[in-house]
């Protein structure tokens, strides 16, 4: 058994001591489900959030606890999440807003992780909702919010250049994979096919990264943050952490009616704080968040024949095709530029 977080008090560790007993002890039963979605297990309630490739549990207690065990007994997530907890562990100390998690134990020979509960709320939160509510002061702090996030992510890359770490496929090879699945291309389908055989990548600056790096895998309490969710982090292009982050707010300029300018403030405050730290490649980064969008548009329209929609809300295949347009071309201004018109 590891111990993964800093600094843990006499009372949690105590009871993050006991919770390992306990997982240990009734390995089995937690790792198929068996207890149901709410139930007891050796006198102690749990309830089943989640049950596939893992089962994750909420734990109550002294405090919150949320645990994770692979179902199928094979070990990459939990090694996803021991390596990039670790990583954070190891050099976060001094990066005096990263809200790290009061205890996190895990065990390779048991495969399990698990962690006191973060405070916070998750990023796509704070976003929609300071895009939807009117106030100045209420954009600043979003502002503040997306540089620090740049800030994290850029020290997270940066301190991990050359790390040795299972590969995380490029994004220009998820998308290849996926054209590939798709019986029938339509036509905007046939230009992304296209464009991707002249746009491979040729980023081989590998580091660490965190491999699924959304707005959901960022928890925010006040002016701090915190990375969750490891379970894909591995070795690979930074480009493909940034196009996540950096494509979940230039999609929002597709869907009807969202508010969108004050999230492309959030996303410059992201990029600043991002290339203070770690300066990158903006055509490079414009490659992959392509890659990304592109991806997406065959997920939905070339394999699961449904809408798009952003957050709930309908897409405006208008925009939609504008922002593939500026893409295919590579028009990093009309991407990027918060006054050029969606």
């Amino acid at each position: 058994m590891e111990i993964l977080s800093l600094n843990e008090s006499s009372n949690i560790a105590t009871e993050a001591d006991e919770l390992c007993c306990f997982i240990e002890q009734n390995a089995d039963a937690l790792r198929n489900g068996k207890i149901g979605k709410n139930g007891r297990l050796a006198n102690r309630s749990i309830e089943l959030l989640q049950i596939g490739r893992n089962a994750v549990y909420r734990i109550p207690g002294q405090n919150r606890w949320y645990l994770k065990m692979p179902c199928n007994g094979k070990t990459r997530g939990i090694i996803g999440e021991i390596n990039g907890f670790r990583f954070i562990r190891d050099n976060f100390q001094n990066l005096e807003f990263y809200l790290h998690p009061a205890a996190i134990r895990s065990s390779l020979e048991e495969k399990y992780l698990l962690s006191a509960e973060v405070p916070g709320k998750q990023l796509n939160y704070k976003l929609y909702r300071a895009c939807f509510r009117p106030g100045a002061k209420r954009g600043k702090q979003l502002e503040n919010i997306f540089y620090r996030c740049g800030t994290m992510l850029g020290q997270f890359h940066k301190n991990g250049q050359g790390i040795d770490l299972p590969e995380v496929r490029r994004l220009d090879f998820i998308l290849q994979r996926r054209i590939e699945k798709v019986k029938s291309l339509d036509k905007t389908g046939e230009k992304i096919a296209r464009w991707l055989e002249e746009n491979r990548s040729t980023d081989d600056q590998h580091t660490i990264v965190h491999g699924n790096c959304t707005f959901r895998n960022i928890l925010v309490d006040g002016n701090r943050l915190s990375l969750i969710d490891f379970e894909t982090c591995g070795s690979g292009s930074r480009y493909n952490d940034l196009a996540r982050m950096c494509s979940d707010i230039i999609l929002c300029r597709t869907a009807i009616a969202f508010p969108w300018k004050r999230a492309y403030v959030a996303l410059a405050a992201f990029q600043k704080g991002y290339s203070e730290m770690f300066p990158f490649d903006r055509e490079q980064l414009l490659k992959f968040i392509a890659y990304y969008i592109f991806d997406r548009y065959i997920q939905v329209y070339g394999i699961k024949r449904k809408k798009e929609s952003i957050s709930g809300i309908p897409v405006s295949r208008a925009k939609l095709n504008r922002l593939h347009e500026r893409l295919l071309t590579g028009d990093t201004e009309g991407v990027f530029n918060l006054s050029r018109q969606s």
